[in-house]
């Protein structure tokens, strides 16, 4: 029976509470799942910033850039999961693909309390032999998540049909978007839009593009010989300077680098 549950590995669970959260960028050293009970944080993932509010669960990748950030005096409660393995690889892109924002606020967030704490109980004190139970206790905690998107149901929770714009930004990152024209088509202003779009996927839609075309580039580095001049006329930057320092900013290395490092990473 042990076998099934081999492709994820559980390294740590974590529940305390932190209010020194002010600290420099730093790089995962895990894939993680968090959960906020209640309380605000800030948190900033391979450069895209998103407000946390509690109940909330949010996660990243082994190797993401993150910062987390408190307000002064603030003090928050969380609990951590770090693993590893296939399965954890899955569970995450899953998270990425529901959520596209980076978090999701769960129904019943007492339930999503309760959950974790059994996981950290099970954790400490007997994790080899509580293994299976706790891989099931994670799948239940993602389970919740897929009923926090049917609870909240797409028409009235997406009533200006941002997913679909969302989805538009994600398959064609590098049409010319006219923001104002898209707002007045939804007939909303330029800072409705802003402020809704932040709302719901954690930063603006322009910030959201951009971080789709970073993706696409980064594709295009690895994946093709494309000159990078060309890469760059082709995401749609005039300028050599704002498209190294662009791609800097998401991926913390110049376009040039990303390419190198890369391949010497696949072995080519």
């Amino acid at each position: 029976m042990r076998g099934y549950f081999d492709d994820l590995k559980i390294d740590i669970v974590l529940h305390h509470w932190a209010d020194k959260w002010h600290g420099r960028e730093s790089i995962a050293e895990n894939n993680s799942l968090v959960f906020i009970p209640a309380g605000e944080l800030l948190l900033q993932r391979q450069g895209r910033k998103i407000t946390l509010e509690g109940p909330v669960c949010f996660w990243f990748f082994k190797g993401d850039r993150i910062l987390f950030s408190l307000q002064k005096n603030a003090k928050i409660e969380h609990y951590e999961v770090h693993f590893s393995g296939p399965r954890s690889e899955r569970m995450l892109t899953m998270l990425d693909e529901k959520f596209p924002q980076g978090c999701f606020h769960p129904v019943e967030g007492s339930l999503m309390t309760e959950s974790f704490h059994q996981l950290m109980r099970l954790y400490r004190s007997a994790p080899a032999t509580n293994h299976p139970d706790m891989v099931a206790l994670l799948e239940t905690i993602l389970a919740t998540s897929l009923h926090t998107l049917q609870k909240n149901g797409g028409q009235d929770a997406d009533p200006y049909d941002l997913e679909t714009l969302a989805s538009q930004f994600r398959s064609e990152p590098f049409l010319d978007y006219d923001f104002h024209a898209i707002a007045q088509t939804l007939s909303i202003t330029i800072t409705h839009l802003r402020r809704i779009f932040r709302r719901k996927f954690g930063c603006t839609a322009r910030e959201y593009l951009m971080r789709q075309r970073m993706i696409r580039v980064a594709e295009m580095l690895s994946n093709s010989e494309m000159q990078i001049k060309k890469i760059q006329y082709t995401s749609l930057f005039s300028s050599a300077i704002d498209f190294c320092r662009s791609f800097k900013n998401y991926y913390g290395v110049s376009p040039s680098a990303y390419r190198r490092n890369h391949r010497k990473h696949d072995g080519k």
